[in-house]
């Protein structure tokens, strides 16, 4: 079962936690269907990257499907998944993002693998600096009391421009 955490994080924000995922020792990797590409933007493509600490690039496993695509093998893979935020100003949505690891997997003798401690801190170490970044924040949307970490900014333009989370 993997680890998750859910956010609403504003571009000025994004741009320090790229800042951090660096400062961390941490690469990044696009996955484009059609190959894997390391990327230096924490921007890059539409919302999903994958951080990979530096000491751990071996351990990044893919695998091909049909058409000869590649993907991805999160589960067995030291990987960190991110996904942006993303907001649509014209509909006044801001859609949620996360960092999602998982912590441990079956390999093919059904034998439960846990990935490294020190690959875990540092999930854990990405989490403290959204949750310090981007608090615990109570909101009402339509007539709800609600709860999200959440930047500043994002909480402006909720109470402030009506904006609605998802």
């Amino acid at each position: 079962m993997g680890r998750q955490i859910n956010f609403y994080m504003d571009s000025e924000t994004e741009e320090r936690f790229g800042q951090f995922v660096f400062e961390n020792e941490l690469s990044i990797l696009y996955e484009d269907k059609k190959d894997i590409l390391w990327v230096n933007d924490i921007t890059y493509g539409e919302r999903k990257l994958f951080f990979v600490p530096q000491n751990n690039i071996s351990k990044v496993y893919t695998r091909k499907i049909e058409n000869d695509l590649i993907i991805l093998n999160i589960w067995n893979s030291y990987v960190i998944e991110y996904v942006r935020t993303h907001s649509f100003s014209k509909e006044k949505k801001i859609y949620r993002g996360r960092i999602y690891v998982i912590p441990d997997y079956f390999d093919e003798n059904e034998q439960r693998v846990y990935k490294d401690e020190s690959f875990l801190k540092l999930y854990e170490r990405l989490t403290r600096w959204i949750k310090k970044n981007c608090p615990m924040t109570k909101y009402v949307q339509d007539n709800y009391n609600e709860k999200a970490y959440m930047s500043a900014r994002i909480k402006e333009l909720v109470e402030r421009e009506g904006y609605k989370l998802w």
